[in-house]
This record gives structure tokens, C-alpha cells and sequence, in this order.
């Protein structure tokens, strides 16, 4: 959550997440999100404005490492799942690690309570929906070069064209999806230039007419971004170097 307070004339404005709220509400959150700060590890329980539980999950800080429950206002239970567990003691860059990420079985319930489906994930990773549900489902894209995950790299022009993105979906399912992809070169100094594709498109990209417009020189690095979208979403970043 984002917290902020102005004062004017004596007047102190309290906002979370932008909307305005009063200063018993206002410490009631700040001090819940203090509470997340200092959870290492706990179970965690996170309430909304009324006061309806949200989640309850094992936590450390933000990093969710075990059991995971989510609710419907109504208070019925709506997810229950698991995150990666870390059994080392070692919490030094936990996500960078492989934590923080789903791994086991994921169950959905409506809001009576039936039980409508399962996920299987492993490390993060999604196996497989049972049964297969009817609404197309994405739950990642993948950006690789060479085989290898595209993440601030350092690419030639030529090299940017020959990157592969691949969607992954949860099911075979595909009605009504849209993706586009907006490549965008703003680099400290320079004009920020964009342009958006097609996914299918994205291959014939000229980024060196780009980088001129930018103005970018041969012997300058320019900060580079891939975002996907889906009918308009963002669904997903990746962040590149390019450079002559």
C-alpha cells in the first residue's frame, strides 16, 4: 500500500493509496504494514477497508513462504495454496533464491464454497489445471535469446529482432486474446521513442531506425524496454541494453 499525509493550515490530509481517509484508519494501516516489515517469518493476516480478512498466509516481509488462503467478502475461502517453503534459515535474498513463488497445489472455490478446480505449479512454474477450465488463462510470457532469459542484457540492434516471445498459457484455450508488444528505447539525454506490434510482428522490429530517432550514438548504450500486453493490459516487462 502507498501511505502520504499533507499538512496545510493546521490541517493534516491522511491518503492510502491515494484515497483519502481518516487518521484512525490511517495509523490502523500504516501500523499493519509495519507489522508485514517486521514478520520474519509469521502468519499474516491482511484485512481490507472494512475490516473483511483479505489472506492469511506464512510470510517473510512481503515474500510469501508457505501455506496461502484468500477470501470473498462474504468470508467463504477462495484460494487455498502454498508458496515454496524455505527450511535453510537463510532469508538473504530469498527470491532470487527461488522463494516467494507457488509450488504444490492450488484449489479454487465460488462463493458458496464448492470446490470449482485445481493448479499444480512446481517452483513457480505451472503443470497443469484440473479440471481444464473454459476462460483462456496467461500466466506469463517468456523472452529469450538464444535460449537464454532476456533480463538487462546488452544486444546489438540486429540481435533485438532475433528475440523470441513465447506465452504461456493455462490451458488450451484462446478466445479472446490480443497480444501486442511495445518496445521502447528511453535512454537519459535522448528523445524516448516506442512503437508497438503485433506478438506475431514483433521479428521485423527496426531498432536502429529507432535508436536514430532517439538520437542515440553508435557508441552510446540505450535503455531499452519489451512490455507485453494483452487486449490492452500490461501482462509483462523486460528490461534490455542495446549498443552498436
Amino acid at each position: 500500500m502507498g501511505y502520504s499525509t499533507q499538512s496545510k493550515d493546521n490541517i493534516t490530509t491522511y491518503k492510502i493509496n491515494e484515497k483519502e481517509v481518516d487518521k484512525t484508519t490511517y495509523d490502523k494501516y500504516h501500523d499493519t504494514w509495519r507489522n508485514m516489515e517486521t514478520c520474519k517469518p509469521c502468519i499474516l493476516l491482511t484485512y481490507d477497508y472494512n475490516d473483511k480478512i483479505l489472506h492469511k498466509g506464512i510470510q517473510y516481509t512481503d515474500c510469501p513462504v508457505g501455506f496461502w488462503i484468500e477470501y470473498f467478502p462474504n468470508g467463504k475461502v477462495k484460494i487455498i495454496g502454498h508458496y515454496k517453503e524455505n527450511e535453510s534459515g537463510n532469508w538473504e535474498n530469498a527470491y532470487d533464491r527461488g522463494f516467494c513463488r507457488e509450488d504444490g497445489v492450488w484449489t479454487y472455490f465460488n462463493e458458496v464454497g464448492n470446490k470449482l478446480y485445481s493448479e499444480y505449479w512446481k517452483d513457480g512454474q505451472f503443470i497443469k489445471q484440473v479440471p481444464e477450465q473454459t476462460k483462456t488463462e496467461l500466466w506469463t510470457v517468456e523472452i529469450t535469446h538464444n535460449g537464454t532469459k532476456v533480463n538487462n542484457q546488452i544486444f546489438t540492434p540486429k540481435q533485438v529482432g532475433e528475440i523470441k516471445i513465447i506465452p504461456k498459457f493455462k490451458n488450451s484455450k484462446r478466445t479472446g486474446t490480443n497480444l501486442t508488444v511495445k518496445f521502447e528505447i528511453a535512454t537519459t539525454g535522448h528523445k524516448i521513442v516506442s512503437q508497438t506490434f503485433p506478438l506475431t510482428d514483433f521479428g521485423k522490429i527496426d531498432v536502429q531506425k529507432m535508436l536514430i530517432e532517439s538520437g542515440v550514438t553508435p557508441t552510446e548504450m540505450a535503455s531499452c524496454s519489451i512490455m507485453i500486453f494483452n487486449n490492452g493490459n500490461n501482462v509483462f516487462n523486460s528490461w534490455l541494453n542495446v549498443k552498436e
